[in-house]
């Protein structure tokens, strides 16, 4: 019996003393470059097109976003626009919320 738990024992402890497996990073962490933004609010939603004539990034982390857009004629015109923010993140699962 003595002998069993000297056996049993050294496994034990080195079982519990190895890392535990780190959570793989969600996918949608990074930095994008968006295309179409689509905005749900109850029954309403919005879909903007960010390719024409402007250019939007937009960076994603655990716990926060932040994003920027400006227009493609570098401000020369009437349509010069410089938008940016950013703000708090949810990611749990599939759902991201803002």
């Amino acid at each position: 019996m003595k002998n069993t738990l000297l056996l049993i024992l050294p496994a034990l402890i080195a079982i519990s003393c190895a890392p535990k497996d780190r959570p793989e990073p969600a996918p949608l962490l990074g930095t994008w470059k968006l295309l179409t933004g689509t905005t749900i609010n109850g029954r309403d939603t919005s879909t903007v097109d960010y390719t024409q004539g402007q250019e939007m990034i937009k960076i994603i982390t655990p716990t926060h976003f932040a994003f920027m857009r400006h227009d493609l004629n570098g401000g020369k015109d009437s349509t010069a626009v410089y938008v940016a923010g950013g703000g708090r993140v949810g990611i749990k699962g599939n759902i991201y919320t803002e």
